[in-house]
């Protein structure tokens, strides 16, 4: 068993990883809240959550990654964007031209 931060967080299986009920804080912030996954082995897996709060609502934009393929698809493109330039860029400089 490998504790993260709150509880039985993570356990490793024989074949997946198990993450119960994960909760990360800086401070008061609270940045993930309770999030529970299983990703089996040979799956490619990333998860992105975005929560937006106010005293009234809250809205809450996920993706999850299920292949590499659209990681390697912008990695392309980023090389394709950059050949021929010199200098450091950031995205919000090729955001208006996707």
């Amino acid at each position: 068993m490998l504790s993260l931060v709150e509880g039985r967080v993570m356990t490793e299986q024989p074949n997946s990883v198990v993450i119960e009920n994960l909760v990360k804080r800086f401070g008061s912030f609270v940045a993930v809240d309770h999030i529970s996954l299983q990703v089996s082995k040979g799956e490619v897996f990333g998860f992105h959550q975005l929560t937006l709060s106010s005293a009234a609502d809250r809205i809450v934009l996920t993706h999850d990654a299920t292949s590499r393929r659209g990681f390697a698809e912008g990695a392309v493109l980023a090389a394709e964007w950059i050949r021929g330039k010199k200098g450091f860029y950031e995205f919000k400089d090729i955001f208006d031209q996707l």
